[in-house]
C-alpha cells in the first residue's frame, strides 16, 4: 500500500512538474508617464490614433488573468519622465503605484528614473510604500550590475532581483542596465559595473542559491539593427542561463522573438501602446517559444473605472501643486492647429524616403515643428522680464531633436501636449523641466555647429540640432565637415553674414548645454565648443548661466510654446491659432545637391584640407609600395 501511496504521488508529481512547464508573460517598457492614452500618427497613412494608457492595460491584464491565473506581468524600466504625472514623482509615485494596483509583478529602473536624482528616487519609494496598500506590492529591482555603496539609494534596501512562485514554478527576475543606457545617468551616485560579468554572476547566483525553474532578465539595454551595438543580442550570447530578456531602452518593436544561446529576447516598442505577450514552453530542458504577440492598447478597448479614478485624483494634484507656479492647468488649450506637424518620427521617415527618392528636397533636414520649437525659445527669453547676467536679447536659439518627445497633433493643442514635447529633466531648483541657459558662442563656433548639423545630422540623432535665429546653406556633396557655404544670423532686423570673431548671444536648455561642453572631449577634440560669457571668458558652470524669473523661479524650457502662442492671432472665439508659416517649411536649414564648381569649391576650411592632405598622403603611400613592389619582383626575376 505504502509503494502504491508512493508511486502515485511521483504520479501526480510529474503531472504537475508537465502541466507547470509553461510560463507566459505579460510586458511593457519605456512607459515615459504615458498613464493616460497619447495620439500617434501613422508615417506612411497620416492617420492619427490615440493608443495606451494604463487604464486600458489593466483591462487587458485582468482579461490575461481571467484566462490565467499564473500570467506573470513585468516591466523593463524607464517607467517616468514622459508626461506631467512626472511633476508628482517624489510625493505620489503614481506610475508605480497604479502599476502595483493593477497587478505588476516587477520592474526596474530605466536610465530616466535618475534624470531625477538619487534623493528623489529615495522619496518616491517611500511614497509608492505609503500609497500602496496591496498584499502583492510590485517588485522594484535595482540594476544587477549597479553599485549602490555610495548612493541614498543604499538606504530603501532594493534588491537585484526577486524570485516568485507561480503556477508550481519557480521563477527567477533580475535585472540590468545596459551600456548605452548608463550613458545618460547623469544624475546618480550608483557605479554601473560590467553588464555581461554582472549578469553571469547573478544567474549563477540565482541557480545556487535558488534553484529557480526559469530565469528572467529585465533588461534596460536594448536592441539594434547594428549587431555590434545590439546589447541584449550581444548579452544572451555571451551569458548561459537567461531563458528570458525583457529588452528596453531603445523603444525597439520586435514582431518577431530573437533566439540567441537558448535565450528569447522580445522587445514591444515604447509609451504602453502595445502590451507584450509571450509564452514559453520548456522543451528537452529548454525554454523554447510557444508564442509571441503584442496587443494593440487602442480604443476597443473599455477603460478601467478605477484606475481612470486614480488618474482623475492625480491630475487635480498636478494642478494644484506644479502647474498653479505658472497659473496654467493640464487640460488649458493653448493653441489651435490646422494639421499635425512633422516630428521625430515622421522627419525620420522622410529622410529615409529622401535617400530613395531623388526628387524629394533635400531639406527635409529641417520640419516646421522642430521650426516652431526653436523659434518659442528664443521668443520666450527674449520677450520675458527675466533676471539674467547680462540685458542683451539673444541672437540665436538652439534645440536639440533628441530630447523631443511628441509632436502637435491637429486640433486643439493642451498644455499638457506641450509639457509632452518637452518633458525631459529637472533643474537645479529641482523642480521638473530643464531650464533656459543664455550663453555666447563666437562665429566662428556657430559655422561649426552648422557644419555638424550638414555633415552628421543624417547619420546621428545627436547632431540634429534645430536653429532660429541663424540659417545656413549647404552641399551635401562636399566633403565631409566642408559641406556648409553660407551661414547667416538674424541681428539688428536683419539677415547678415556670420563674423567668425563675434560673440554672438544664445539660448538653449541645460542639458544641451552641458553636451555642447562635452563635445571637445567626445570628438577627442576635433569640435570646439567653449560657451561663454559676454566679455569672451568661458562659463564656469552651466548651473551659472541659468535664466530665473523675477520670483526666482527658473524659465523653463518646456513653456516655451506657451509663451509663444501668445502673440498668434485668434479666431471669432478668442482661441490662438498656429500662423501659417509653420504649414510649411522656410529652408533655414538648406541642404542640396549640387556639382556646380561655385558650390563644391567654395569656402573651403581647415577640416577640407585636412582631408585632402589625408587622402594625397594615402595616394603617395600607395605609389611607393607599388614602386617597392615592382622593384622587388624585377629583382627576383633577375635573379
Amino acid at each position: 500500500m505504502k509503494k502504491f501511496i508512493s508511486i502515485t504521488l511521483v504520479f501526480f508529481v510529474s503531472l504537475l512538474s508537465l502541466f507547470a512547464s509553461e510560463v507566459q508573460v505579460l510586458f511593457t517598457h519605456d512607459m515615459h508617464s504615458h498613464l493616460e492614452p497619447l495620439q500617434s500618427m501613422n508615417v506612411q497613412t497620416k492617420e492619427v490614433s490615440t493608443n495606451g494608457g494604463l487604464s486600458r492595460i489593466a483591462t487587458l491584464l485582468k482579461e490575461g488573468r481571467a484566462k490565467n491565473p499564473n500570467v506573470l506581468i513585468l516591466d523593463g524600466g524607464d517607467f517616468s519622465m514622459g508626461s506631467l504625472y512626472q511633476s508628482i514623482f517624489e510625493s505620489e509615485a503614481p506610475e508605480l503605484s497604479i502599476m502595483s494596483r493593477i497587478g505588476y509583478d516587477a520592474t526596474t529602473f530605466g536610465n530616466h528614473e535618475y534624470d531625477f536624482g538619487d534623493d528623489a528616487i529615495v522619496n518616491m519609494y517611500k511614497s509608492f510604500l505609503r500609497n500602496t496598500n496591496d498584499k502583492n506590492k510590485l517588485n522594484l529591482l535595482l540594476s544587477a550590475n549597479a553599485d549602490e555603496t555610495k548612493s541614498p539609494i543604499a538606504t530603501i534596501g532594493l534588491s537585484g532581483y526577486v524570485v516568485i512562485n507561480r503556477g508550481g514554478l519557480k521563477i527567477g527576475i533580475f535585472a540590468l542596465t545596459g551600456n548605452d543606457s548608463r550613458i545618460y545617468t547623469l544624475d546618480t551616485k550608483l557605479k554601473f559595473l560590467s553588464l555581461e560579468e554582472s549578469a553571469q554572476k547573478m544567474v549563477d547566483k540565482l541557480k545556487k542559491e535558488h534553484n529557480p525553474d526559469i530565469i528572467i532578465c529585465l533588461s534596460h539595454s536594448g536592441t539594434s539593427d547594428n549587431k555590434s551595438k545590439s546589447e541584449d543580442e550581444i548579452l544572451a550570447s555571451k551569458v548561459n542561463g537567461i531563458d528570458l530578456i525583457i529588452s528596453a531602452h531603445s523603444h525597439t518593436f520586435l514582431k518577431e522573438a530573437i533566439r540567441i544561446n537558448n535565450s528569447t529576447i522580445v522587445s514591444v516598442g515604447c509609451y504602453g501602446t502595445y502590451l507584450g505577450d509571450v509564452t514559453l514552453v520548456k522543451n528537452n530542458g529548454k525554454w523554447e517559444v510557444k508564442k509571441y504577440d503584442q496587443i494593440k492598447v487602442d480604443n476597443k478597448i473599455t477603460p478601467d473605472e478605477e484606475v481612470e479614478k486614480y488618474l482623475a485624483s492625480y491630475k487635480k494634484i498636478i494642478d494644484r501643486t506644479y502647474l498653479s507656479k505658472f497659473n496654467l492647468k493640464s487640460d488649458d488649450i493653448v493653441f489651435k492647429t490646422k494639421q499635425t506637424l512633422i516630428g521625430e518620427d515622421e522627419q525620420r521617415y522622410l529622410l529615409a524616403q529622401n535617400k530613395k527618392n531623388k526628387n524629394l528636397p533635400y531639406s527635409l533636414y529641417e520640419t516646421n515643428f522642430f521650426n516652431l520649437l526653436a523659434d518659442s525659445c528664443l521668443y520666450q527669453y527674449n520677450n520675458t522680464d527675466v533676471v539674467d547676467r547680462d540685458n542683451a536679447k539673444a541672437v540665436f536659439s538652439v534645440v536639440p531633436l533628441g530630447l523631443i518627445r511628441d509632436t502637435f497633433y491637429k486640433g486643439d493643442v493642451l498644455v499638457s501636449d506641450v509639457f509632452n514635447v518637452a518633458s525631459l529633466g529637472i533643474g537645479k531648483d529641482k523642480t521638473i523641466g530643464y531650464p533656459i541657459c543664455s550663453v555666447y558662442l563666437s562665429g566662428k563656433e556657430l559655422m561649426l555647429a552648422a557644419e555638424v548639423v550638414a555633415s552628421f545630422s543624417s547619420i546621428m540623432k545627436s547632431a540634429s540640432l534645430k536653429f532660429a535665429g541663424l540659417r545656413f546653406k549647404a552641399n551635401s556633396l562636399r566633403l565631409p565637415m566642408n559641406k556648409v557655404y553660407d551661414v547667416e544670423v538674424f541681428t539688428g532686423g536683419k539677415w547678415e553674414k556670420v563674423k567668425k570673431n563675434t560673440l554672438y548671444k544664445g539660448v538653449t536648455d541645460i542639458y544641451t548645454l552641458k553636451m555642447i561642453g562635452m563635445i571637445k572631449t567626445l570628438s577627442k577634440g576635433l569640435f570646439n565648443f567653449t560657451p561663454k560669457e559676454a566679455n569672451g571668458n568661458p562659463i564656469k558652470s552651466p548651473e551659472d548661466t541659468i535664466v530665473h524669473l523675477k520670483d526666482g523661479s527658473e524659465l523653463k524650457a518646456w513653456t516655451a510654446p506657451i509663451s509663444y502662442a501668445s502673440s498668434f492671432k485668434t479666431d471669432n472665439n478668442g482661441a490662438k491659432l498656429l500662423p501659417g508659416e509653420y504649414y510649411k517649411i522656410d529652408d533655414r536649414q538648406y541642404i542640396h545637391k549640387s556639382l556646380r564648381p561655385s558650390k563644391l569649391f567654395r569656402n573651403w576650411n581647415k577640416f577640407a584640407f585636412a582631408i585632402i592632405g589625408i587622402i594625397v598622403l594615402i595616394i603617395a603611400l600607395i605609389y611607393f609600395v607599388v614602386r617597392l613592389i615592382i622593384k622587388f619582383i624585377k629583382k627576383i626575376r633577375k635573379h
